[in-house]
């Protein structure tokens, strides 16, 4: 294990206890008021690290998770992600609602890249498109969000 992996691993558990035992702290004020604009305004790109992309997904109820893997590469997602393999973007991307906020995941952030620039082409209707850069914080979502042990699936 390399030093940078070293950092990296320690940085993400860091991240997810902090989500963990105070949820509201990565969120700040101007987010708060409207979560969409802001992130707009600070990531023109679509880019997101980890941590930025949860508190997007924790501020912002009407958004639209698209995990952009293939099954086969899928071990873990998002609660309530949508699967479209980058490599079926081109043929697929109408699926993807307007009007709504999308944020694409993958494993690593290998993929993910890939799958916005079909979409930034594709759908210039998709105002708020973003992608996670790197590892998702997939524990700290799935617990907040995790479905009740008395609902029926």
């Amino acid at each position: 294990m390399t030093a940078c992996t070293s950092i990296q691993l320690l940085l993400r558990f860091t991240a997810q206890l902090m989500i963990a035992t105070c949820p509201g702290i990565l969120t700040c004020k101007a987010a708060l008021a409207d979560p969409v604009p802001f992130f707009a305004q600070s990531h023109e790109s679509g880019a997101l690290n980890p941590v930025e992309a949860l508190d997007l997904m924790l501020s912002t109820p009407d958004l639209y998770v698209v995990d952009t893997r293939e099954k086969r590469y899928i071990d873990q997602t998002f609660t309530g992600a949508v699967n479209i393999p980058w490599n079926e973007m081109e043929k697929r991307y109408d699926e993807i609602p307007a009007g709504r906020t999308v944020l694409l995941h993958c494993g690593l952030g290998w993929v993910s890249p890939k799958a916005y620039a079909i979409l930034h082409e594709h759908r210039p209707d998709l105002k708020h498109l973003y992608y996670i850069d790197g590892t998702p914080l997939y524990e700290p979502y799935n617990q907040r969000f995790k479905p009740s042990s008395n609902q029926k699936h």
